[in-house]
């Protein structure tokens, strides 16, 4: 990944809003349903799932890692990224909206800074 976090969080935030957007808003996320529908009754399937979730948490963490004093806080915070990340989709395609991916964006990226600042 590229040494800036920040534009790493902007571009993912944007390209998924305009994913979105592309498709009406009809566009979800198949994990995330899955999740939410099916995983709590089948402990194989929730465990696949827990699986594909920390596949994206590790790409964040790989992308922001330059920010944090170590690998567990670059983490940690990637696991929050993409909770916001997945909800935001939720909030926007219900509202039709792009802001919800633009409010993950104003909320991580003045963190992400700070972080890196204070390196």
């Amino acid at each position: 990944m590229g040494a800036d976090p920040a534009s790493f969080i902007r571009a993912v935030g944007k390209a998924m809003a305009m994913e979105m957007e592309a498709t009406d808003w009809t566009l979800g996320c198949a994990a995330q349903n899955l999740a939410i529908e099916l995983a709590p009754g089948d402990r194989e399937f929730a465990d696949a799932l827990a699986k594909t979730f920390a596949g994206w948490t590790l790409v964040i963490t790989d992308a922001i890692r330059p920010a944090y004093p170590s690998r567990a806080m670059a983490e940690r915070r990637a696991t929050a990224i993409l909770a916001a990340l997945e909800g935001a989709k939720t909030l926007a395609r219900t509202a039709r909206s792009a802001t919800p991916f633009d409010a993950v964006i104003d909320m991580v990226l003045p963190e992400l800074r700070a972080a890196k600042a204070g390196r």
